[in-house]
């Protein structure tokens, strides 16, 4: 039987030993490039938080694409992205890679490098069309009269209209699941972060299908098949002779004899009965069934397993290593850019308290200017006082002259003498104002 067969509930699924080894360089070239070794059946690409190779880049689909080990050769899957998946300068949707391949998604370069160590031992026929399952495989759905077949390697479940099995559901992502060959027999892979997907009542990761799996993707139930896990007969080999060839091992229906007459609330009690043990009779074959599948593990295999776990540590490892001195590279910058920033306002709160003092000298003189113009306008108004003062007392003076000469009766301008007399004191009066004015003198 098949390692791929063979495996234990909860048990990582891993490939064999002959699979090819692949290496991915992502942003090759660059100097943020990074290698990683892959050591999964499937290498999921994408911006999503689940995603093996996470990029984050505006064209980049949350599950962009897929690099599949199928135990004997490397894939490379397009999930019906917006931006497309290069291969070499050229758009695929599924091809097979080869070592020294470069891809091009969304911008980022990723080298590829396969070394092939192919074994006698594959299920798979070497001459095996790689975009087609070694078998075709049923789902049944509740709603629908005939099942799915896929029959199509690296076909895509969920919502968007290119998927290889479309699905109208309202919990369905547009790529949901992954279906492909590992070791001859389907697999199954969930592509989408959320919802969950579930075999059997359990969520999984990656699996192996078989007949009679329940698989629920989002709220949609689906109903595996295999057919090659049949036999001519048409009964499953895994039940013995003379077992009904329903997966679920029901059994005949004592109610269904001719000539029986049993009142309805006892063929109700009846059925009840029958329904728990049908279920009951279903969960022990299953529990047969996977004891069969599942033997003792050997402990090569153990090794193996522990082998692989140890270098997957190492790869976290030295990854958490490469991020602990980014981080502390990035702390550091903080710091200064910390310092500068304290610096800065420093200097700004300087020329801060510079602005202030120069604002209160422009105040002070302001209010210098200010008492200038008020003492201005004062000695403006003493001195139009003073003016009317001496025109009075020319004209006192004036009026007392053409008294004494006897004159009284004659006109002002003949005494010509007397106002160029007058004209003069009112021009000595007015310099003599305007000089103390310029002085600051009263």
């Amino acid at each position: 039987m098949a390692a791929f067969e063979t495996r234990r509930k909860n048990e990582p699924l891993l490939l064999p030993d002959h699979a090819p080894r692949v290496r991915v360089t992502a942003g090759a070239g660059t100097a943020a490039q990074k290698t990683r070794y892959l050591r999964r059946p499937v290498t999921l690409i994408g911006s999503q938080t689940n995603a093996t190779i996470r990029l984050r880049r505006p064209r980049i689909e949350p599950a962009h694409c897929v690099i599949v080990n199928t135990g004997s050769e490397v894939l490379l899957k397009d999930l019906h992205s917006a931006s497309g998946t290069y291969c070499n300068g050229q758009r695929v949707d599924l091809t097979r890679l080869q070592d020294g391949d470069l891809l091009q998604v969304a911008g980022t370069s990723i080298q590829v490098a396969i070394q092939t160590c192919r074994a006698m031992g594959s299920d798979e026929p070497a001459d095996r069309e790689y975009t087609r399952l070694v078998h075709p495989l049923l789902l049944q759905a509740a709603d629908r009269p005939d099942p799915w077949t896929i029959e199509d390697n690296c076909t895509v479940l969920g919502s968007h209209d290119a998927a290889g099995l479309y699905l109208d559901h309202v919990g369905i992502c547009p790529a949901h699941a992954l279906v492909f060959t590992l070791n001859g027999g389907p697999a199954l892979f969930r592509l989408a972060s959320e919802p969950a997907l579930s075999l059997n009542g359990l969520p999984v990761e990656l699996t192996p299908l078989n007949t009679g799996d329940a698989l629920e993707l989002g709220g949609c139930l689906l109903a595996v098949t295999r057919p090659d896990r049949h036999s001519s007969t048409g009964s499953p080999p895994d039940e013995p002779p003379g077992r009904p060839s329903s997966p679920s091992g029901d059994v005949p229906d004592p109610t269904a004899e001719a000539g029986s007459v049993t009142p309805l609330a006892e063929v109700e009690e009846i059925q009840r009965e029958l329904d728990t043990l049908r279920a009951d009779v279903a969960a022990s074959w299953r529990k047969i069934n996977d004891w069969r599948e599942t033997g003792p593990r050997s402990q090569d295999d153990c090794e193996r397993e522990l082998a692989e776990r140890e270098a997957e540590l190492e790869l976290q490892d030295a990854t958490l290593r490469g991020r602990l001195h980014d981080l502390t590279g990035y702390q550091e910058e903080l710091a200064q850019k910390d310092r500068d920033l304290h610096a800065a306002r420093r200097e700004l709160e300087g020329q801060q308290e510079l602005m202030e003092r120069q604002r209160a000298e422009l105040d002070e003189r302001e209010r210098a200017i200010e008492e200038r113009e008020d003492s201005v306008l004062a000695r403006e108004k003493q001195v139009a006082r003073r003016e009317r003062l001496a025109d009075a007392a020319w004209l006192d003076r004036s009026s007392k002259a053409i008294s004494d000469d006897g004159h009284s009766a004659a006109p002002a301008d003949e005494h010509p003498s007397l106002q160029a007399d007058a004209h003069h004191c009112l021009i000595g009066v007015k310099v003599g104002s305007m000089a103390r004015l310029g002085s600051g003198g009263p």
